[in-house]
């Protein structure tokens, strides 16, 4: 299970991926593009279930990059040392 404080790196990485910008992902998630951003740069108050992410998981294909999820993370982290 990946902690709730990385799913926004997971959906921006997702949303990249996809060559999608924020208004257009969020046009396809049904957000608006403030919540995603603020959801993707963990600002604010941007919150969301694990059944919703693995909504929007779903609708970026997320399925068949699962196993990049842990290197997302991880070098994600080491930028942040």
């Amino acid at each position: 299970m990946i902690p709730l404080e990385n799913h926004g790196l997971i959906i921006r990485e997702l949303r990249k991926l996809q060559g999608l910008s924020v208004r257009k992902a969020a046009c396809r998630i049904h957000r608006s593009i403030g919540w995603l951003s603020e959801f993707e740069n963990a600002k604010g108050t941007a919150r969301l279930t694990e059944a919703e992410f693995d909504r929007i998981v779903a609708i970026f294909d997320g399925s068949r990059h699962k196993s990049m999820f842990r290197t997302c993370l991880t070098n994600h982290k080491l930028k942040g040392l």
